[in-house]
């Protein structure tokens, strides 16, 4: 019991007001199929992203001035160094704790007042948050040219978070953090909670993630999301679920079918939205390698590893890497004790050679926790799925 303590604590109960660390170097090898590197933000125009401000030209009060002909060059040259288009950001709306498993059809949609908070003694788990950019702040311009700037978008991509808590623990708000990040930089953000072991065991876990995909699709009328853009987060435990439906993507259904509890002729199937990017962060990929004494994996999967060597393979990422799987960008902590290193440097190759998109950044002297409330990952959200969605 003690041991379960320290895990959950490090691996999925974290307090979401302490501080990013600073931005500092991190190790990035990339590989793509194409052999296309990721664009640079600003460079990119895209005006979900904001990156860093525009570099500042203006002269120390301690500068000589310069002679007239040269004040004027030295004008025309800032007016090329400043962006064509200004700057955004976006303010933020919580809808909280949505009922996802309540999928509306075309001819009756859920109206929004049966989705508030639910009643303490109901389930919790199979719920989300959804976090949405609702107007922008341009800079120079009045809000009615932001307003109307904004009117120009018609939908959002979407970036699914996944918490991590050794599949035992954990809940959204572990996750807000990042939530509102992505929001306040253009996306869309659905925070989902789900079922959690030894309650439930695998596949449950990736279904109510699939449950999750499908109400989105459902309602993206609603919120202005693009299904046609969606992407996967998840930390952990988290990032393990995201990496396994992502590699699970281009899958034979009768494959498929073994990682999931629903029937085969059941309609949420082909209400799935594809798949275009996801991000790992500290992510377990390999369960086939476990210790045998593995208590966590044993609550997730149903018994140790000699006992149900399928549930082992079944739940492995790597079991399952293809050319066809959508892009990864892998983040780990070189001094991670949970979640070695070796493994997702091993993952990285393997995706590589598979002849996927993939991206791994190595933080030196970051541990499990230390990783996830790093700058870097702060920053990889925006790059990567700045550049893949």
């Amino acid at each position: 019991m003690k041991q379960w303590l320290i895990h959950a604590c490090l691996t999925g109960i974290v307090s979401i007001s302490s501080p990013f660390a600073p931005l500092g170097s991190a190790q990035e090898i990339s590989q793509s199929a194409d052999s296309q590197q990721t664009g640079d933000p600003q460079q990119t125009g895209d005006p979900q992203q904001t990156g860093a401000s525009s570099p500042d030209t203006t002269l120390s009060a301690d500068d000589p001035s310069p002679p007239p002909a040269a004040a004027k060059a030295k004008e025309k040259e800032k007016e090329k160094q400043r962006p064509e288009t200004p700057a955004k950001t976006w303010s933020v709306k919580k809808l909280a704790n949505l009922d996802y498993t309540r999928v509306p059809n075309q001819r009756d949609r859920a109206d929004e007042t049966t989705q508030q908070d639910p009643p303490a003694q109901q389930n919790r788990e199979q719920r989300c948050d959804l976090f949405l950019p609702v107007e922008s702040i341009i800079a120079g311009q009045d809000s009615a040219a932001a307003a109307k700037a904004d009117k120009k978008k018609s939908s959002f991509p979407v970036v699914v978070l996944v918490h991590g808590g050794a599949w035992v623990a954990g809940d959204k708000w572990n996750m807000e953090r990042h939530a509102r990040h992505l929001a306040a930089n253009g996306y869309a953000a659905l925070n989902i909670n789900y079922r959690l072991s030894p309650g439930v065991k695998f596949p449950s876990h990736l279904d109510d993630l699939r449950l999750a995909l499908c109400w989105l699709k459902a309602n993206a009328g609603r919120y202005q999301l693009d299904v046609d853009r969606v992407g996967l987060y998840g930390y952990s435990a988290g990032a393990h679920l995201v990496s396994l439906l992502g590699c699970l993507q281009d899958e034979p259904a009768a494959v498929v079918q073994k990682t999931s509890l629903w029937q085969p002729a059941d309609p949420r199937w082909g209400q799935l939205p594809r798949i275009q990017a996801v991000l790992a962060g500290g992510p377990p990929t390999d369960f086939r390698q476990v210790p045998e004494r593995g208590t966590f994996y044993q609550f997730f999967l149903g018994g140790t590893r000699q006992q149900v060597p399928e549930q082992y393979r079944l739940a492995s990422p790597a079991e399952f890497t293809s050319m066809q799987d959508p892009p990864i960008c892998l983040v780990q902590g070189e001094s991670d004790l949970l979640v070695s290193c070796k493994q997702t440097v091993s993952f990285a190759g393997q995706c590589k050679r598979a002849g996927i998109d993939v991206t791994l950044i190595t933080l030196p002297n970051h541990g499990h926790m230390t990783t996830f409330l790093s700058g870097q990952l702060n920053q990889a959200l925006l790059d990567f799925f700045g550049d893949r969605l």
